[in-house]
């Protein structure tokens, strides 16, 4: 480092932020720096450190851990983070086990921080033990939750939700969706669903509940008003509600302007005649 201001303990890919250990000699190693446990960050500006920061480097805390299934039965994945910021690299080991026995874990290819379990039975009455334990040179720490399957049995969102006017019905709205693809067996396992929908003039919401049916009628829809709609899914058995889908908007059929006739009229008593504009119209008859 030169300046006096500690041993060099690595340099941040980005290239203007490097990091050097405090109190430490000037040909210390790494070693030196980790038991120092705090950081000194600069800035380099034309080569010369500015704005100092000081963060402690700290051994992890017990991660945050949930679990959730949302390819019942098939298996379940669980996530972890930590809420305290180490400073240094820290990895992760999971342990899962169910009725005294260890089950496979597989990493998640695109999620860093999450794994895959599958289930190795359904209707289990064991519960299922998942321990996370967080390492880094510093130490470790870990956090144990355990489960029965039926309370983390959360679908993903219906899918593809379309709302459709319906022609001279200036009060109804066609809503219709799909089973959201993760749900492997919707045959067996089958899902229920909970519709919302409301007029953007309104704060309140509307709630249908529905078996296992995939679209409903809205009748009581305010003519010419957009309406927000979303759609919810459960398994019918067990488990919780999954999070709302991705909203939707429609309005209700409106009638098109009518053309305009213009008529003459004859007044019998002057003979006089009259041009007189009529705008022809029906009323909708509504079911």
């Amino acid at each position: 480092s030169g300046g006096g201001e500690g041993s060099f303990l690595s340099e941040i890919a980005a290239g203007t932020l490097y990091m050097y250990c405090m109190g430490g000699n000037e040909g210390g190693g790494g070693d030196e720096c980790m038991q120092h446990s705090l950081i000194y960050l600069h800035t380099l500006v034309d080569r010369r450190p500015v704005c100092p920061v000081f963060v402690s480097l700290v051994p992890p805390r017990e991660p945050t851990v949930t679990c959730r299934s949302n390819t019942y039965p098939k298996g379940f994945y669980c996530s972890w983070h930590q809420l305290h910021p180490t400073y240094i690299p820290t990895t992760f080991e999971v342990d899962v086990q169910h009725n005294q026995r260890l089950l496979d874990v597989q990493k998640d290819a695109v999620h860093k921080n999450r794994c895959h379990v599958r289930f190795p039975e359904v209707f289990s009455s064991f519960p299922y033990k998942v321990n996370v334990t967080a390492v880094n040179s510093l130490g470790k720490a870990f956090t144990t939750i355990s489960f029965e399957e039926s309370s983390i049995v959360k679908p993903d969102p219906p899918e593809r939700v379309t709302a459709t006017p319906i022609r001279l019905n200036a009060r109804r709205l066609e809503v219709s969706w799909h089973s959201p693809a993760t749900w492997p067996d919707i045959d067996n396992f089958p899902l229920k669903y909970f519709l919302r929908y409301r007029p953007l003039i309104r704060e309140q919401w509307q709630h249908v509940e529905l078996s296992d049916s995939t679209s409903h009628t809205i009748t009581d829809a305010y003519a010419g008003k957009e309406y927000i709609i979303q759609v919810a899914a459960k398994d019918t058995e067990i488990g919780t509600w999954s999070d709302w889908s991705v909203a939707v908007h429609a309005t209700p059929w409106i009638e098109d302007p009518l053309p305009i006739t213009s008529t003459t009229e004859v007044d019998v008593s002057t003979g006089r005649a009259m041009k007189r504009t009529v705008r022809w119209s029906f009323e909708l008859m509504l079911t």
